[in-house]
C-alpha cells in the first residue's frame, strides 16, 4: 500500500498586534512585497489580533488578545482562557502549511507562535516597536532570546539588545 504524502502550501507568517503595530507590519510587508524576490508558490498569512487583518493579506487568523493595557482582572482572566484558542489556531495553521519564516513586530502575541514554530524550525524575525528609545518593550524582552534575528528601529536600544540588528524606522 502506498502512502501519498500530502505537499503543503509554503507560506510567510505576519504576526502582529493592533495599531502602531500593525502599522509597522503594514510598512514592512510593503517593503518585502515591492523588493525581495519572494517565490510564487509563496503564501502570505497572518495572526493578527482585534480584526486588524493587513489589507494586502488574504488570509488571516485572528487570536484573542491576552494581555490587556488596562484591566490586570482581565489579563489574569486571559492567561487562563485564551492560550487554548491560540495553540489550537497553530495547529490548523501547521497542518495545512510549511511556514518557512515568520515575520513579528509584536506585541505580547508573538510569543507563543514563535515557540510553538521554533519546535518545527521556522525561521523568526522580531522587529521591535518603534515607540521604544531607552527600555525594552515586554516582548522584546523575550522575544531576543528566542528569534534568529532581532531587529532594533533606534541606535540607542543597540545598547540594550547587544546581538541586535538596526533596521531603522519602517
Amino acid at each position: 500500500m502506498e502512502s501519498k504524502k500530502i505537499m503543503k502550501e509554503k507560506a510567510i507568517l505576519f504576526i502582529y498586534g493592533e495599531g502602531g503595530h500593525r502599522a509597522k507590519m503594514q510598512r514592512l510587508f510593503n517593503y518585502i512585497d515591492e523588493e525581495l524576490i519572494v517565490e510564487s508558490d509563496v503564501k502570505y498569512i497572518s495572526i493578527y489580533e482585534n480584526g486588524d487583518i493587513l489589507n494586502s493579506i488574504s488570509l488571516g487568523y485572528e487570536i484573542p488578545i491576552i494581555r490587556d493595557k488596562y484591566s490586570k482582572v482581565k489579563t489574569i482572566i486571559n492567561i487562563f482562557t485564551e492560550p487554548y484558542k491560540i495553540i489550537s489556531t497553530l495547529f490548523k495553521i501547521k497542518r495545512k502549511y510549511n511556514v518557512k519564516i515568520i515575520l513579528s513586530t509584536g506585541p505580547g502575541i508573538s510569543i507563543l507562535p514563535i515557540i510553538f514554530f521554533k519546535l518545527f524550525n521556522t525561521k523568526t524575525i522580531h522587529f521591535e516597536t518603534d515607540s521604544r528609545f531607552m527600555t525594552k518593550s515586554l516582548s522584546g524582552q523575550i522575544l531576543y532570546y528566542l528569534v534568529d534575528k532581532f531587529y532594533v528601529p533606534n541606535k540607542s536600544l543597540l545598547k540594550l539588545y547587544k546581538k541586535s540588528e538596526f533596521s531603522g524606522q519602517l
